[in-house]
């Protein structure tokens, strides 16, 4: 009989993960690296992965909020969308190294706005 060749964490660490959901973001988004082209996707560079990691870790740190979905973009970016009070908020983290934003209520665009620093992306998610 085969076995898949997962390795497994000793089982301080697994209870670990576990219990970090910012720890399953960040995993979700470095797995993307191992995604290949194809009609759909680009593949998604390390610096977008880096980046998307360093925002979704400031905006946490700062808010202590998730995004309700992560997933890699058509582009080779990185996308991160939060839903907060009746806003959703979404990061497009782009090839070319800039990040965009922009939060949507209502069915009205309430804040669009293109920066290059993920620490950034903390404060726009705070002020909503």
């Amino acid at each position: 009989m085969k076995h898949n060749s997962t390795k497994m964490l000793p089982s301080g660490e697994s209870d670990f993960l576990q219990d970090d959901p910012l720890g399953k973001h960040i995993k979700k988004i470095q797995s993307f690296s191992d995604l290949e082209e194809d009609e759909d996707l680009m593949p998604v560079a390390q610096r977008e992965i880096a980046c998307a990691i360093a925002a979704l870790t400031a905006i946490y740190e700062k808010t202590k909020r998730l995004p309700y979905f992560v997933a890699p973009t058509r582009s080779g970016g990185v996308g991160l969308e939060y839903q907060v009070v009746g806003i959703e908020a979404y990061f497009h983290f782009d090839i070319d190294g800039s990040i965009q934003f922009s939060a949507i209520g209502d069915g009205k665009l309430l804040n669009k706005t293109r920066f290059t620093n993920p620490a950034e992306a903390s404060t726009l998610i705070a002020h909503l």
